[in-house]
């Protein structure tokens, strides 16, 4: 309930809300390649840790494994996710370093740069048009 008051409040708190629901469309398309990406990864674990501890106990189907993945690209629990299988061997570690090299490090911080390009872009068309009304309103 407070956020809800408090987006009423503040209009800057409206206006960024509103510049980001304008562009969701961008940010959309960026969500789904990090969806396609976890779900490629999930298919890529249960069918390659099948026969290991750690596909019996985390990946066993292609729903925990997208769930256990989306929770080890959030960095939320991550550890815990490959553990198992780096203790069983040490080379199934190679498989979570590049799923999280190329999560991390490419797609969340393409999804974070297309939601700051697309936040300046409404600013800077907001001052744009504050600066045009001053003008007008002085004339």
């Amino acid at each position: 309930m407070r956020p809800i008051v408090v987006m009423i409040m503040m209009a800057q708190v409206r206006a960024t809300l509103k510049n980001v629901l304008l562009n969701f469309k961008d940010i959309l398309i960026v969500l789904l390649c990090i969806f396609i990406f976890i779900g490629f990864y999930s298919v890529l674990a249960v069918f390659f840790f099948k026969y290991t501890y750690e596909g019996s106990w985390q990946l066993q189907t292609l729903t925990e494994a997208y769930y256990n993945l989306t929770i080890l690209l959030t960095t939320c629990n991550f550890p815990n996710v490959m553990l198992t299988a780096y203790n069983y061997n040490r080379s199934y570690s190679i498989f979570f370093i590049v799923f999280l090299i190329i999560g991390l490090n490419f797609l969340l911080r393409v999804l974070l740069g297309v939601v700051f390009e697309n936040y300046k872009k409404g600013v800077e068309g907001r001052t744009v048009k504050k600066a045009e009304s001053r003008i007008e309103t002085i004339r």
